[in-house]
């Protein structure tokens, strides 16, 4: 089993984002994936994963995805399209993360102890 950080987590590289986040796409993501499944040997494999950015990745590179199974991955074209107020609030993170850089990375990393949400 081989299991990794993804790019900008944990000990992994966090290279320079740009305007569209490119550096940090699924698309970018899945390719890091593939590289390390690839550095070990592994042309073909299994792929047991959270979230869009392994569905991405079957999508990429069928060849190198043999079996997938995906825990919680949300139909987000509908989700945004039926979007308000109460799903906004409710998945405030999802609007606040895509906003321009370095505005998140800023906020993220100010003093977790004085924000506080009411």
């Amino acid at each position: 089993m081989i299991a990794t950080d993804l790019r900008g987590y944990g000990a992994s590289g966090k290279p320079e984002s740009d305007a569209r986040h490119t550096p940090y796409s699924k698309r970018a993501m899945a390719a890091d994936q593939v590289a390390v499944m690839r550095h070990f040997g592994f042309d073909r494999f299994l792929v047991c994963a959270h979230d869009r950015g392994a569905h991405r990745m079957a999508m990429d590179f069928p060849d190198a995805v043999d079996r997938m199974m995906l825990l919680d991955i949300a139909p987000t074209l509908a989700m945004y399209e039926a979007t308000d107020r109460e799903f906004a609030t409710a998945y405030f993170h999802w609007f606040f993360l895509i906003q321009p850089w370095p505005l998140p990375e800023l906020l993220i990393a100010a003093i977790p102890a004085r924000i506080s949400i009411a």
